[in-house]
């Protein structure tokens, strides 16, 4: 059982979101195919690059959305009045 299943559906939803926009569905294939047709090009590779990019991108971005925001922490005590220095 995936603990935190909100937060896995929210991640989801919003990463399903992000790829839609960015079109992966249709560009991924595509350029899998170009690969298959005339080899790997350097202006294909650079698609793949940016591609892979932009993955990792929505897959940060839809991390930040369920993460927790404005995190403090306690600090210590001497940090704060400046005592024990």
């Amino acid at each position: 059982m995936i603990a935190h299943t909100d937060k896995t559906k929210k991640f989801l939803k919003r990463l399903n979101e992000l790829a839609e926009k960015k079109n992966f569905k249709i560009r991924a294939p595509n350029l899998a195919k170009e690969f298959e047709k005339y080899g790997i090009t350097d202006l294909d590779l650079k698609r793949f690059q940016t591609i892979d990019t932009e993955i990792i991108d929505c897959i940060l971005c839809a991390t930040k959305t369920i993460t927790r925001k404005n995190c403090v922490y306690q600090k210590p005590h001497a940090l704060l009045t400046g005592s024990g220095l």
